[in-house]
């Protein structure tokens, strides 16, 4: 037998290192599974729709509140101040995020505390 150099440990640990036989699986899994939780916007009446007008003229910057929202095949639910109301634009920022106003789907100002 020859004598070889020792490897040196660090590249001993990385033949043990985790792989992904099928690269892209991952990927294609994270992908599928979002179709498939994807949500259609929700169809609201015309009774609703009067009401979240009515409180989106209502809410000022300061108020606390909590949204119900559709974005990207989701519907989201933030609860804090509101930081900005944007008519001109259709858009409203409650804490950290940015709400178009015709994505709201529900407004609550009783249950915040």
């Amino acid at each position: 037998m020859g004598n070889r150099e020792k490897m040196p440990v660090s590249h001993r640990a990385k033949q043990f290192m985790p792989f992904s036989a099928l690269t892209g699986l991952n990927e294609a899994l994270e992908r599928k599974e979002k179709e498939l939780c994807f949500i259609a916007k929700p169809v609201i009446s015309e009774e609703k729709a009067e009401l979240i007008n009515t409180e989106l003229l209502n809410i000022d910057p300061g108020d606390k509140i909590c949204v119900e929202y559709y974005k990207d095949g989701e519907i989201h639910t933030v609860m804090g101040t509101v930081k900005k109301k944007d008519l001109t634009y259709h858009r409203i920022i409650v804490g950290a995020e940015k709400i178009r106003t015709d994505d709201v789907l529900n407004i609550y100002r009783d249950k915040i505390s």
